[in-house]
């Protein structure tokens, strides 16, 4: 066995370490977390505070995952004064528009949400597909990047300012060969998941909007993945723009109420901050992962591949090799909670039976 495994990481070593070409991404480490960018609709009014103000709003809703957290958390709305925070900004026009951008310090954000007993959504997120279905003026299409570049750029602004780029479905021979608009429509999650397949997206969200008779859209929305039971939801909104940035906004929230959080300490501003050496010795730990179902060096090639890329393991050492199944020693920011979480937001690697005492996974491919 031992002869066995020396000889694979011979072969594996001597192949480069490398990704095989058309291996479906399940998450992507989101660069500007703490960027924000808001839109000055009228530069005759407001101000930098104020504007400001608004980017820190929109940044503690991209770190926490919630668009209600003001509701959630009263006390926030008294933190008001954006340049406590802020550690650069700058205004400029794009697209013939006008921006405040601004970019805020992470451990200074990362102080404010602990006071509250908040967590910080890890940056590390799915990747996000949405099937929207339209239907006004007689015609029913399925959003995708060749629509209308007005609609595309109000649900892409949304997502993005909520730390979650969204893909769309290219809508070609293949799509329209996997998926049918009644399988939106009726919420098809067999169909659904096949064509998601190729796009290698984490969590999709399923959109039909309707606008009726009296100038109103209604919709009905779908949150689906592969292992959990669907979220679904109705609105009607007055415009477009609103239906779709509210159902970006909802779809957000579910995806991240089962994101990885990487702020470990949840403390209030009555409570004692644990020693900085206490919190990291407890907050990041070594245990063992098992992989079953590996069966060749594409296999592990993936698997490695894919637990290299979260963000939550600091630490990645294979320890053995044998019938399928690899053991590897990790170390992980958070614990063995923190990395089933993050493992929770792909569908490559699925908890298995086989030892309900152990932290074991079974390797899905494509």
């Amino acid at each position: 066995m031992i002869l066995q495994t020396v000889r694979f990481i011979r072969l594996f070593i001597g192949l480069g370490l490398l990704i095989m070409a058309g291996s479906p991404l399940y998450a992507q480490s989101v660069t500007d977390v703490y960027e924000a960018r808001v839109l000055i609709e009228d530069s005759d009014e407001g101000s930098p505070k104020q504007d400001l103000q608004r980017a820190l709003t929109q940044i503690l809703i991209k770190l926490t995952g919630n668009h209600k957290i003001f509701d959630t958390k009263p006390a926030l709305k008294q933190v008001t004064d954006g340049s406590n925070y802020v550690e650069h900004y700058q205004y400029d026009t794009i697209d013939d528009q006008d921006y405040l951008i601004a970019t805020f310090s992470a451990p200074s954000l990362s102080e404010l949400l602990q006071r509250h007993g908040l967590k910080i959504w890890s940056s590390n997120r799915p990747d996000f597909i949405a099937w929207i279905l339209i239907e006004a003026d007689g015609k029913q299409e399925i959003l995708n990047s060749e629509m209308q570049q007005e609609v595309i750029h109000i649900l892409t602004r949304q997502a993005k300012q909520r730390g979650l780029p969204v893909l769309l479905p290219l809508m070609d021979f293949e799509d329209h060969r996997m998926l049918k608009i009644s399988d939106v429509i009726e919420g098809n999650k067999v169909a659904l998941l096949q064509a998601t397949e190729r796009y290698g997206a984490g969590a999709i969200l399923v959109g039909q909007v309707i606008k009726t008779f009296e100038n109103q859209w209604q919709s009905k929305w779908r949150v689906l993945s592969h292992h959990e039971d669907e979220k679904i939801w109705e609105t009607t909104y007055p415009s477009l723009e609103q239906s779709l940035t509210a159902g970006i906004d909802e779809a957000v929230d579910i995806i991240a109420l089962k994101g990885n959080y990487i702020t470990v300490a949840e403390t209030s501003p009555d409570e004692n901050v644990p020693d900085k050496n206490e919190t990291q010795e407890n907050s990041e730990t070594t245990f063992e992962l098992q992989v079953v179902n590996v069966l060749s060096l594409n296999d592990y090639s993936q698997v490695s591949s894919y637990l290299h890329k979260l963000d939550v393991i600091t630490s990645l050492q294979m320890k053995d090799m044998s019938e399928g199944k690899v053991t590897f020693s990790v170390r992980a920011q958070g614990g063995r909670e923190a990395l089933v979480n993050a493992l929770s937001l792909g569908d490559l690697l699925t908890p298995s039976l086989e030892d309900s005492q152990s932290l074991v996974y079974q390797f899905m491919p494509n």
